[in-house]
């Protein structure tokens, strides 16, 4: 039986912050004592670079590792860290009809789906939505959840398009990630926003961070 629980965070489009709710979440529950393996599925390496631009006196709490070369395999690969760790968290690359993402939606316990509140980001759930209804015919315990990110809190658009979300009947954490300068800091030094110097940022990632503990 094994041990890890495994998060993936996936979507087709780029740019709707997969990276940042990986690391920021990863750190979350490293404060809580947890162990926490991050694995990029991204040719990028973006978790990997956001992990080395920490300090040397104040490295990242969760170990980083790429497994982009293990493609359609990725959960093979992933069986052999699930005694070492409570959580591991999969950044997906940018694409649903991917081998890594297929493979990693195959062991997860929980997807987790960022989405931007614009018009393009709600047109694109269709084709999520059907990839996750097709895993789930082989992966019977995956639960999957949106989360709304980049939210600006009080331009128009934004607060239609969350309505426009609220409307799909998805299942949707409560929290909200909005669009804070702070999320982009933390990705230059290496750490995560728990760390800087802004309250509500660091509110929304615990509060985040508790939920998704409590799906899974």
């Amino acid at each position: 039986m094994k041990t890890a629980k495994i998060i993936t965070i996936v979507n087709q489009k780029g740019g709707v912050g997969k990276t940042t709710l990986s690391m920021n979440l990863a750190c979350g529950m490293a404060n809580l004592k947890k162990r926490v393996l991050v694995i990029d599925g991204d040719p990028q390496n973006s978790s990997i670079h956001w992990a080395n631009n920490a300090d040397d006196n104040n490295i990242f709490p969760a170990s980083v590792i790429s497994l982009v070369s293990a493609g359609g395999k990725v959960h093979r690969e992933v069986e052999k860290f699930i005694n070492d760790y409570d959580y591991i968290i999969i950044d997906c690359p940018p694409a649903t009809d991917n081998h890594f993402t297929d493979s990693a939606l195959l062991i997860a316990n929980l997807a987790i789906v960022p989405i931007k509140p614009s018009p393009i980001d709600i047109n694109s759930t269709a084709h999520l939505i059907k990839l996750m209804e097709k895993i789930k015919t082989l992966n019977e315990d995956l639960k999957f959840k949106i989360v709304i990110n980049m939210r600006k809190s009080n331009e128009k658009m934004s607060i239609d398009c969350v309505n426009a979300i609220n409307q799909l009947g998805l299942e949707k954490f409560t929290t909200e990630i909005h669009n804070r300068t702070v999320y982009t800091h933390a990705a230059a030094y290496g750490c995560s926003v728990l760390e800087l110097q802004d309250e509500k940022a660091k509110k929304e990632i615990t509060v985040l961070t508790k939920e998704v503990l409590n799906s899974i």
